[in-house]
């Protein structure tokens, strides 16, 4: 994998290894990725946490925001793939690349919600010791004006489940929830997949359904939290 990406570290804050690694899988969202970064920095968790941007050949690098001087205090690792991966591969090198047991997925266009949020989220999911914490999720057309909404398709469908009874009630209720972020998980339940993952050819924007449905089938433990999470989905461009 090592010969099919560069990898940077860009001024770490790391003590004895950062709480949450945040993973942006990113391809020509230049134009959104200083705001996702502005977000970020205003999180609670965020002297804690690392960023790891995986740039998927994107037209124009974004590397320049990335090394502007503001974003200094934000522990960020960014990695370009040397050829086009897609999403599949290039969550799959975010997640490879992470440094910390507990990971969750952001999109270079959403933000993530409130300043507290996540880091509450997360402390519940090192309380819990569990492989998946879901929660709720809003979402916002851009340049809206309306309040924003519950994202109808991400709800938590069960409040605590386990052993078998994660994949079952997951198949059971048609695979909800079938997107990477709106969740919290550990590294490690994706390391049981990523040898079979990482092997498969997956239709194209069927990526997440095959991801999570792999997750679901390799966790031995989930919570849905009936509140709102810190994920906030921005729809359209522009």
């Amino acid at each position: 994998m090592a010969d099919e990406m560069t990898l940077e570290r860009i001024p770490s804050l790391e003590k004895n290894g950062p709480k949450l690694s945040i993973l942006v899988t990113h391809y020509n969202y230049n134009k959104y990725l200083s705001s996702l970064l502005d977000n970020i920095k205003e999180q609670s968790i965020k002297d804690d946490a690392e960023i790891v941007i995986v740039d998927d050949c994107s037209d124009v690098s974004p590397e320049s925001i990335i090394r502007q001087p503001i974003y200094n205090d934000l522990n960020i690792v960014f990695v370009r793939n040397e050829t086009r991966l897609y999403t599949k591969d290039t969550r799959l090198r975010a997640v490879e690349t992470a440094t910390s047991e507990i990971v969750t997925f952001i999109d270079a266009d959403d933000r993530f919600f409130g300043t507290t949020v996540l880091e509450e989220h997360v402390n519940e999911m090192v309380h819990s010791d569990v492989d998946i914490l879901h929660f709720r999720a809003l979402q916002k057309t851009r340049k809206s004006r309306e309040e924003p909404i519950v994202v109808p398709w991400g709800d938590p469908f069960a409040e605590r489940l386990y052993g078998v009874g994660v994949f079952r009630t997951y198949v059971e209720k048609l695979c909800p929830a079938h997107t990477v972020w709106g969740k919290i998980f550990k590294k490690s339940l994706w390391m049981k997949c990523m040898e079979f993952a990482e092997s498969s050819s997956v239709r194209r924007y069927q990526e997440d359904f095959f991801l999570m449905s792999l997750l679901f089938f390799h966790a031995q433990s989930y919570i849905g939290s009936q509140s709102f999470g810190p994920n906030f989905y921005t729809l359209g461009q522009g």
